[in-house]
């Protein structure tokens, strides 16, 4: 913490009220399903769904009734502390409160993360699936849907069928559509283009969009991103970017962001996941990243997952903009959007699971720490997977 702002931009950011339009609910807190309880595991006993007999001459086959059941442990924490030294107690004065704005600011950074925690949760959980393939009238390949100001129509329609097809009833809930700001516009420019009611309708209603098509649609810039890296051959200075920061497969890693070639591809991608996570094996794996590196991959929740023996998934809020050199290529960007009936996703957001912590002594520090601290957790019941579609778009 400092009480120099070395430009005009970055003091205005410290502004009380400068960023309240920022600072906003949860956005899948609008569509999910909230168990403010102080719970500790939820489970969700259920049985299997069943076909009747069609019998004439009156007999019938006699079944086993089994529940089964799906459970979710609270045992996630969205936590951000900081300390502030005394001399910035003191020059805050009267005239702002800097504990009060922190914790204000704290909160917004809580929500941002369980937001991405759920988001994740219910696209990992979602039972249904819309890629350019499954909107042809074939089958998914996982192809990205390219959005334009002419298929809206054709996108939301096709998920709202997908959901009927499942046995999804109207009556069980209202639908909502998940989308970024982008992908807002061409539904925006569909409906302006749609007819003169339509159209003035839409230009009354500013920056919301219509709920046409059955939906009514949250627009968020905190949707979920995806892009694949396939290695051809992990290979000695062989380099990876993403989200602007590179790191390096060498023999012999030895500076920050340089990542040790493994024994065969899926090694090097091992290792390759582990640098861009922050997880295990610093300083044999990989050399870890510069303490700004890895903070541009924190605030941009960056989680890298190797899926097969030759590609790493990874995955981010906002644009992965992936790139490599020689051995290999990632492939198309794309954004996992999200569309379902309300209360489909479960979240686990206790009331008392909130904390904010100021503690005024802090060995070896002159100044006060503040830690905020919010438990949660969040899933797709089984019996609810056919309520929600991820649908597959290009960034």
């Amino acid at each position: 913490m400092t009480n120099v702002f070395a430009t005009d931009v970055m003091k205005q950011a410290f502004m009380d009220g400068v960023q309240d339009e920022n600072r906003s609910a949860i956005p899948m807190a609008q569509v999910s399903d909230i168990d403010t309880e102080n719970l500790e595991v939820m489970n969700n006993r259920f049985g299997s769904d069943f076909t009747a007999d069609t019998t004439s001459d009156g007999t019938y086959a006699v079944n086993n009734f089994e529940l089964a059941n799906d459970s979710l442990a609270i045992s996630k924490q969205a936590v951000y502390a900081e300390r502030i030294q005394t001399k910035d107690l003191v020059h805050a004065g009267d005239a702002w409160d800097i504990v009060a704005d922190r914790t204000d600011r704290h909160t917004r950074a809580l929500g941002v993360a369980v937001h991405r925690s759920t988001y994740s949760t219910t696209v990992d959980g979602a039972g249904l699936i819309l890629d350019n393939e499954v909107l042809a009238g074939s089958t998914s390949a996982g192809t990205p849907i390219t959005m334009s100001a002419t298929n809206p129509d054709d996108v939301a329609t096709k998920v709202y069928a997908l959901m009927q097809d499942a046995g999804v009833a109207a009556s069980q809930g209202r639908p909502y559509f998940m989308i970024d700001p982008s992908t807002a516009r061409f539904f925006k420019l569909f409906g302006m283009s749609a007819g003169f009611n339509v159209a003035d309708r839409q230009i009354m209603k500013g920056f919301e969009i219509l709920p046409t098509f059955d939906f009514d649609y949250v627009v968020t810039p905190e949707v979920e991103h995806e892009q694949v890296y396939t290695v051809s051959s992990a290979v000695q200075d062989n380099t990876i970017t993403v989200k602007g920061v590179t790191l390096t497969l060498r023999n012999a890693p030895s500076a920050a962001g340089q990542v040790d070639v493994g024994s065969d591809d899926e090694g090097s991608l091992d290792n390759l996941a582990a640098a861009l996570n922050g997880g295990a094996g610093a300083g044999s794996a990989y050399i870890a990243l510069t303490a700004a590196n890895r903070l541009i991959l924190k605030n941009a929740g960056v989680k890298a997952v190797v899926t097969s023996a030759t590609t790493l998934t990874v995955t981010a809020y906002g644009s992965i903009a992936g790139a490599e050199v020689s051995a290999g290529a990632f492939g198309t960007e794309q954004k996992n959007l999200l569309a379902g009936l309300r209360n489909s996703t479960h979240l686990a957001l206790p009331s008392k699971g909130f904390f904010v912590n100021e503690i005024n002594e802090v060995p070896g520090f002159t100044g006060s720490e503040l830690r905020s601290t919010q438990i949660h957790d969040s899933t797709v019941w089984t019996k609810n997977k056919p309520k929600i579609c991820k649908v597959v778009v290009v960034a």
